[in-house]
């Protein structure tokens, strides 16, 4: 959690509608077109931070000379909202005196001047608001002068203006001082991260000597810039490659699968069709025992009709053969009716049970035509390959393990080039010696610098900076190198605004983290206008995308205000913004200019859309 963060920025001035900016304690993208306020917003917050415009080094491109002329407007009010309560900052142009009304029990209000060496200056407010309360002398030459630590000696290197977004020397080499800072600058951070102040001036202590390894040093520059082209070479992490062997793996299943349930269905509905089958087979023999029984009944009753009707041929005895009697003869008509009716009774069932019969072998056709096709789809399934499917996931898997085995060569190429660059930094600390001369460099622990090292060039690499791997600082120049080129001939202006937007999005992270004050914000005017990339770039590659995701996920470690032109950022800014409106929620916010009197907010300053109305 921060312990202070700037809350809201008011410019007003005599007539006019005030402009009002509410900021977010994490990360704040402030976009829009040219023209419509942006820098203003940065430059009105270093003003009311203690800017000066004046001396050899005034800054030509300051905006706020012509905010009164061009706009009206010529007061500035700075709300600091900190644990304790809150602290209100006003200043109006060209006056050196700032107000502050504080609910803060531990700041006084007053009126403080923004020249440091007044009694009551603005920067010991803000000093006491990271925790330096009392005064701190810093070394400020090689010759062993001193100067007091304020809160200018420090704030170029969080606050940079779009003039010098693209300089060419380090964020920490103050680009407006009147004097040299080449010493006071890393001198001021040192104190930042350690508390180490001039008071080694003053007891003495000289400065180490050591004799500079010209040789030592090239060597492992060399041994760096190899490694970074070994590493070249070496395939980078596909995630498609895992992808493939997960697909394949899940293709063969599928098709298991699939070929295992085909075939599953088409045996269930064949054995269906068989006991179907079965069915009428016994349908059938039973029907023909039928048959015969009714055939045999047929052909007993036909031979008694038969036999009937040829008995009426012969003349039946009148009488006795023996005793002479006369024998009555019986008549029983009902008898051959009888069977002739049963005749005719089993010739009906024996054409009805043919018909039957004939219906039940259509039906054994039919189930027997469908085994057929079914047997057949069964064997037109195609079986699973279990060798093309296995040697198709070997491949695959012999090219993931190609994969593991380049990442495990590459992580270990950067542990050697971690080596080295701790090796180098050592190396440029051991300095030539001639006579009594007192080096900031030698009073930072090698650790510090890695560990401030590695946190910038972590950030390079998450941004897909070029060259990020051959990155180091170089303590003669304090600034990144890569490899034996400096960042002004690698790429660029543009490429050397990211640079150093990294540098001190890194130094704000190192502090929160490792320093014993911290100024808890970062503030950058246009880290994407000079930066030019080419267009066959995609949104993963891109430099830009990748370094506001980076802000966006890192912005609990502190403050960070972001002014930029709208046509730079990232395809995905506008779809949250959803047009011209703002964005917020709990880690960020998007305010957003257009230029525009009939979409969104015009700019900074209500109704005003042209530069000087």
């Amino acid at each position: 959690m921060n312990n202070f963060y700037i809350e809201k920025l008011i410019i007003s001035g005599a007539g006019k509608d005030p402009g009002v900016i509410y900021f977010h304690p994490g990360l704040n993208l402030i976009i829009g077109p040219s023209n419509s306020g942006k820098s203003l917003i940065i430059d009105s917050i270093d003003y009311m931070f203690g800017y000066e415009h004046k001396g050899k080094k005034r800054d030509k491109h300051y905006r706020l000379d012509g905010m009164k002329t061009r706009y009206g407007y010529d007061h500035i009010t700075l709300h600091i909202r900190t644990q304790k309560g809150l602290l209100v900052m006003e200043r109006s142009l060209h006056d050196s005196s700032i107000l502050l009304t504080s609910t803060d029990p531990d700041f006084a209000s007053g009126k403080y001047s923004a020249n440091h060496t007044a009694k009551k200056n603005i920067s010991s407010v803000l000093l006491q608001l990271i925790g330096v309360d009392e005064p701190v002398k810093i070394l400020s030459s090689v010759k062993g002068k001193n100067q007091s630590l304020t809160w200018r000696s420090f704030h170029h290197m969080f606050l940079i203006r779009q003039s010098f977004i693209a300089r060419e020397t380090s964020p920490l080499i103050n680009p407006t001082a009147e004097q040299s800072t080449e010493t006071s600058g890393p001198a001021a951070l040192l104190y930042l991260i350690n508390e180490t102040d001039a008071s080694f001036i003053e007891n003495g202590v000289d400065a180490n000597k050591g004799i500079k390894k010209a040789a030592v040093i090239d060597y492992i520059e060399q041994k760096l810039n190899e490694l970074e082209e070994e590493k070249k070479h070496l395939p980078t992490e596909q995630p498609e490659v895992q992808a493939l062997l997960h697909h394949t793996a899940l293709k063969a299943a599928t098709h298991f699968k699939k070929s295992t349930d085909d075939s599953n269905e088409l045996l269930k509905q064949i054995q269906l069709v068989e006991e179907q089958l079965s069915e009428q087979y016994v349908m059938h023999s039973q029907f023909e025992a039928l048959r015969t029984q009714y055939q045999a009944d047929l052909e007993r009753m036909t031979f008694l009709v038969e036999g009937e009707l040829h008995s009426k041929e012969f003349e039946a005895p009148q009488a006795c053969p023996f005793c002479g009697h006369e024998i009555e003869q019986p008549e029983d008509p009902s008898y051959l009716e009888s069977v002739r009716g049963n005749l005719e009774h089993i010739k009906h069932h024996l054409s009805e049970l043919n018909k039957a019969d004939q219906a039940v072998q259509a039906r054994i056709h039919d189930l027997s035509s469908q085994k057929k096709s079914l047997n057949e789809r069964l064997t037109s399934i195609e079986p699973f390959d279990s060798d093309a499917a296995g040697a198709e996931i070997v491949e695959n898997l012999s090219q993931y393990a190609t994969q593991l085995t380049a990442m495990r060569t590459i992580s270990q190429i950067e542990a050697e080039q971690e080596a080295y660059r701790k090796d180098l930094m050592q190396r440029q600390l051991e300095k030539e010696e001639t006579q009594l001369s007192y080096h900031i460099q030698d009073k930072y622990p090698a650790e510090v610098l890695t560990q401030l090292e590695s946190q910038i060039i972590n950030i390079l690499k998450k941004i897909h900076f070029p060259d990020a791997g051959s990155a180091h600082l170089n303590v003669d120049t304090w600034d990144i190198d890569f490899g034996t080129i400096n960042k002004a001939s690698l790429n660029g202006g543009g490429y050397c605004g990211i640079v150093n937007s990294a540098f001190a999005v890194g130094l704000q992270e190192f502090l929160n983290k490792s320093g014993k004050h911290s100024p808890q914000m970062t503030i950058i005017d246009s880290a994407l206008t000079a930066l030019s990339e080419a267009e066959s770039i995609t949104d993963a590659e891109s430099i830009k995308d990748a370094f506001i995701h980076y802000l966006m996920e890192t912005s609990a470690s502190g403050q960070i205000i972001i002014a930029e032109h709208k046509d730079r950022m990232p395809h995905f800014i506008d779809e949250l913004c959803d047009g011209f409106n703002d964005y917020q929620d709990n880690t960020m916010q998007i305010i957003q200019f257009s230029h525009d009197l009939s979409k969104g907010r015009v700019g900074l300053f209500p109704g005003v859309c042209d530069e000087g109305k």
